[in-house]
């Protein structure tokens, strides 16, 4: 997270980082952890998405309920453009901010193909303030409920909204 964030160089952080990581993985290959940051760095500093996605697979069989692993494999499913994926594994580690992003980045293609249940199952998935407190999120949720022919619930939808918005 050093090079993340700019306190170390990119390069020497993740040397680092893919050293300790590989040694953890060759001491006990049954752990998730060491795959899982073999993952993120295939991921965001190698560009390596075949290794990414062998890494986050081999994690997530080993520990399937890790949420770091499943939020960084979001990540990656994200990038690569498994926003389906990408969504489930943000929300399965209860990353709700992460998750409201993707499913605002998605919303419109998924209105536009008629992906209705899709979007309203994934905004039943967030906590409720959380949907209200993004507006473009709120409109795109009421839409996909005029458009499930939920009119009373789009309209009430909205004016809670509005309401939560004023205070």
């Amino acid at each position: 997270s050093l090079a993340v964030w700019g306190f170390t160089p990119p390069a020497e952080a993740f040397a680092r980082a893919r050293e300790l990581a590989a040694r953890a993985v060759e001491l006990d290959d049954t752990q998730a952890e060491g795959h899982a940051t073999l993952g993120f760095i295939a991921t965001l500093y190698d560009w390596d998405w075949g290794t990414a996605h062998r890494r986050f697979e081999r994690a997530l069989a080993l520990n399937p309920g890790h949420a770091l692993t499943r939020l960084w494999y979001g990540h990656y499913l994200s990038i690569v453009g498994r926003m389906d994926e990408a969504i489930g594994h943000a929300l399965s580690a209860a990353d709700f901010e992460g998750a409201a992003r993707l499913v605002e980045e998605e919303a419109p293609r998924l209105l536009g193909q008629g992906g209705i249940v899709t979007l309203l199952n994934w905004a039943n998935r967030l906590p409720e303030g959380l949907v209200q407190a993004r507006p473009r999120l709120c409109v795109l949720v009421a839409r996909a409920l005029a458009l499930s022919g939920q009119l009373d619930a789009a309209e009430a939808y909205l004016k809670t909204r509005k309401s939560s918005a004023s205070i």
